[in-house]
């Protein structure tokens, strides 16, 4: 029978995991609303969004480390990933303002904070901050919830109107240069994570190369395409590898979006994979697997969907 130190120390442990998680997701997002609306809103609100977001990420790193220090889960302690976000914290900031001094933007006008002590000054400053954050992510989820909509509303019209042409449109030839045999469809995780192994993570690239070719053969005609290697690897390091993540989350909405050309209904997409991308790291970085695995799984489901419509005798 587990002692009730062992379970409040569990009950803890998980409220500073959700703690962090929370905290990551709203100095990121924060981070976003500031880029799409400096000088289009106001630039105050919108530093201030970053300091509170910030200060909070902070305050949750050292819960974090008074926790896992108090019930002993040295194993799972991460000084130096704490040390890393703090640091973030305080220097995105910092950068912030010194850009836009810089560029001669205006944050705080004369005596701003002067005014911090009157105690409704306050609290109407941290209500305008958080009002520009919950406001864009209002817009956000109803631009998806849009998009959503128009798009199920275009499958649906190609799946009822779809003829010969359309089939024809699709259906890459030997003889027209476009294919040169079968598309691959029996990728796996386990032979994906040997060879990466092996060959010191230079298999990754490959995959991204083989996938690329892969999707944008069996997905033509969409309106999408998915990057190739080179643009993946450029887009990936000046982005800091954020857009690595971005590729694995348009890739998968675009496997989604296309199952029911070939008869699948693939439920996964891309806001499943960068779930377990980003937040399955606090899982001892099994989620990466799980989103690799779904990236794979629904690869494999309309390359086969291709190779059926599109047989070499």
């Amino acid at each position: 029978m587990l002692g009730l130190g062992f379970i409040i120390s569990m009950i803890f442990n998980i409220l500073a995991n959700v703690l962090s998680i929370v905290s990551v997701v709203f100095f990121a997002y924060s981070l976003f609303t500031v880029a799409r609306g400096w000088n289009k809103t106001d630039n105050q609100d919108l530093f201030n969004l970053t300091v509170i977001s910030g200060g909070f990420l902070i305050l949750v790193r050292i819960f974090d480390l008074i926790i896992r220090k108090a019930t002993s889960y040295g194993f799972f302690f991460r000084p130096v990933l704490s040390l890393l976000l703090v640091f973030l914290a305080i220097l995105v900031p910092v950068l912030i303002y010194v850009l836009a001094k810089s560029a001669g933007d205006v944050i705080y006008e004369d005596g701003y904070f002067n005014k911090l002590s009157d105690t409704e000054f306050l609290k109407a400053e941290l209500a305008a901050a958080f009002g520009l954050f919950m406001g864009a992510i209002g817009n956000i989820g109803s631009k998806v919830s849009k998009n959503a909509e128009a798009k199920r509303e275009k499958n649906a019209y190609k799946a009822n109107n779809q003829t010969a042409n359309d089939y024809n449109a699709y259906k890459y030839t030997q003889d027209a240069g476009d294919f040169h045999g079968m598309l691959k469809e029996n990728r796996s995780l386990l032979l994906y994570i040997l060879l990466n192994i092996v060959t010191c993570g230079l298999y990754s690239f490959y995959f991204v190369h083989t996938v690329s070719k892969d999707v944008n053969i069996a997905c033509a005609g969409d309106g999408e395409n998915t990057a190739g290697l080179l643009k993946y690897i450029i887009l990936s390091v000046l982005t800091c590898g954020i857009y690595s993540i971005y590729w694995d989350y348009a890739l998968a909405n675009r496997t989604a979006a296309n199952g029911h050309r070939y008869g699948y209904h693939i439920q996964e997409n891309g806001s499943t994979v960068l779930l377990w991308m980003l937040l399955g790291w606090w899982i001892c970085g099994l989620g990466y697997f799980v989103a690799r695995n779904i990236t794979i799984k629904n690869v494999n489901s309309v390359c086969r969907g291709y190779n059926n419509q599109n047989p070499i005798y």
